[in-house]
């Protein structure tokens, strides 16, 4: 499995497009073919890429909440 690292940009309406593009990727099944080892990011990147992380972290503990869904949460 391909590792990748993704960093996040933040500020005003990047962030919402960062929150859908990190939506769009979880929900396509993006973790299938890539291992997810960093997210990071700035100011409202920052949050998008901690709810992600946040999310992958607990799915790796059996709760089921999918990703995108704590993403529009936020």
């Amino acid at each position: 499995m391909r590792k990748v690292a993704i960093a996040c940009q933040g500020g005003g309406s990047q962030t919402a497009f960062t929150a859908g593009v990190l939506r769009a990727l979880f929900e396509n099944g993006a973790t299938r073919e890539y291992e997810v080892v960093s997210l990071s990011g700035t100011s409202g990147g920052a949050i998008c890429a901690a709810l992600a992380w946040y999310g992958l972290l607990t799915q790796a503990a059996g709760d089921p909440t999918p990703i995108p869904e704590r993403l529009l949460a936020f």
